[in-house]
């Protein structure tokens, strides 16, 4: 699927909808675009019901990983924490023209796509509206206006052309990240296979140390357990998890 000549091998794709579609709908959208079929059949056989909160899919083999967030983008990128501060190489705006979605286009959204750019990373979006050209600037955004495409004239690209420094949003010491990919992980059970798995994933080299002569000798092999969900009328994160794992738990189990 991905062109095996180009440098970039891997795609981490995040993208923000408040209103998603439906697994039916998205199907018969996918119908226009026979031609990229092969993409719309993984798509559409991952597709996550409407449930708020980030949704991870894993396309072509893995090499493309799909972060779907369900819900409002102001308040999800206040979600993405510290770790992904100066990370994202391009953004792309297409949640309709300012005028039919003006809860989106907010200087707290165009802060924050300042804060996850890269230095060097680029925008783009089909809008020319002068009052988001000028929110992206005092973001920290370069701007400038280019040719639009089919019927519209002009739109807008950008560059983030400085390096920023935001305050951490977390109050705890975050240790600066390491070149090294190479970690080694103590135990055996379901906790550190998952991690190691989610590390290899990411291209780390990982060398599992475990006491046992086999995995899961401790509590991870016991053949059953119990769970107590905390159910919450708030939403924190803990509250999600819960119903995300019963959600997430393949039939007839």
């Amino acid at each position: 699927m991905i062109t095996r000549t180009f440098t970039l091998q891997r795609l981490h794709f995040i993208s923000f909808e408040k209103y998603p579609l439906k697994a039916e709908d998205l199907r018969l959208a996918h119908q226009r675009w026979p031609e990229l079929a092969p993409w719309a059949h993984q798509l559409q056989a991952q597709w996550p019901s409407a449930f708020g909160g980030c949704h991870r899919l894993l396309l072509d083999g893995g090499r493309v990983t799909l972060d779907l967030w369900f819900g409002d983008i102001n308040e999800l990128t206040r979600e993405l924490d510290d770790s992904l501060n100066q990370q994202v190489d391009a953004w792309f705006l297409d949640g309709f023209a300012p005028a039919k979605n003006p809860d989106m286009w907010t200087q707290d959204l165009f802060n924050a796509m300042a804060r996850l750019a890269r230095p060097g990373g680029t925008l783009a979006t089909f809008t020319s509206a002068g009052f988001v050209r000028r929110g992206l600037q005092e973001a920290g955004f370069t701007m400038r206006k280019s040719k639009g495409f089919g019927r519209k004239r002009e739109m807008l690209t950008g560059e983030m052309a400085q390096t920023l420094s935001f305050p951490a949003c977390v109050p705890w010491f975050a240790r600066s990240s390491s070149d090294a990919r190479e970690v080694a992980i103590i135990g055996g059970g379901i906790a550190s296979a998952l991690l190691s798995l989610a590390l290899l994933r990411r291209g780390w080299q990982v060398t599992l140390y475990c006491a046992d002569d086999a995995p899961a000798q401790g509590a991870s092999g016991n053949r059953q357990g119990a769970l107590y969900p905390l159910l919450s009328q708030h939403d924190p994160a803990l509250a999600r998890f819960f119903p995300g794992s019963l959600y997430l738990r393949p039939p007839n189990v």
